[in-house]
């Protein structure tokens, strides 16, 4: 019987032809969860300083746009940036013996509550960014652009305004 020659030259191209589209699928993969998860990123940080704003800003008149205005500056790097709905504020009526909270009226020359509660005020602002992916994956069943929202919400510092 001849034996036929047993050389394995050209068995490892073959193998890492095979395996070459699979690791650029990989690759591919990796770097569209990595900048997902970047503008991710972004668009929280852009949310909480808005809020922060608001926690910190004790003209209450202009709060609410200064909230907006802050999430879009903090925001810039985010394509087709957009603070919707428009910031909020809401206050409440907390009692601290009970752990009880009852909605009140926000208003600008200072609510009151009851004897024994005292106010609190939250500012709240959501923002969204759309980031397109480097490659169409609508085929696939994904979405292109990618919507990216995130809220914050945050205890204004000093309640007397």
């Amino acid at each position: 019987m001849k034996r036929f020659p047993t050389s394995a030259a050209g068995v490892a191209l073959i193998e890492f032809a095979l395996a070459l589209p699979l690791l650029i699928i990989l690759l591919i993969c990796i770097t569209e969860t990595g900048r997902l998860a970047y503008y991710n990123i972004l668009v929280g940080n852009a949310a909480h300083a808005g809020a922060f704003y608001g926690s910190q800003n004790l003209d209450t008149a202009n709060r609410v746009s200064g909230m907006a205005g802050a999430a879009l500056r903090d925001g810039q790097n985010i394509p087709q940036i957009s603070v919707s709905p428009a910031p909020t504020q809401a206050c409440q009526c907390y009692n601290p013996a009970t752990g009880a909270s009852t909605a009140l009226a926000c208003s600008l020359n200072g609510s009151t509550c009851a004897a024994g509660t005292h106010r609190v005020v939250y500012v709240q602002v959501t923002v969204s960014g759309s980031v397109n992916t480097l490659f169409d994956y609508r085929p696939l069943g994904l979405p292109n652009p990618w919507t990216i929202t995130r809220t914050a919400i945050m205890r204004v510092s000093n309640t007397a305004q």
